[in-house]
């Protein structure tokens, strides 16, 4: 746990004036990028140098705040 990830988003749709208004500011914007951290890692607790190992359905504290679940990848771990 802990160990960083690098995270890259972009709005979709991206936000549009309705209706003739004007936007003024944007936060945190339409893209950007950021590192984030895993929170929980594997069930099982296998470690790599002392670090939880993140696998499918660990989860990730964003660097926007908010958390998410790892949804591709592996979810057994083989040593």
């Amino acid at each position: 746990m802990g160990d960083q990830t690098n995270e890259n988003w972009t709005a979709d749709p991206s936000p549009s004036p309705k209706l003739g208004g004007t936007i003024i500011s944007i936060s945190p914007g339409t893209s950007g990028s950021g590192q984030g951290r895993i929170t929980t890692g594997n069930g099982a607790r296998v470690t790599l140098n002392g670090k939880l190992i993140a696998i499918e359905g660990s989860t990730v504290q964003t660097h926007l705040g908010t958390s998410t679940t790892v949804s591709e990848g592996d979810s057994l771990v083989n040593m």
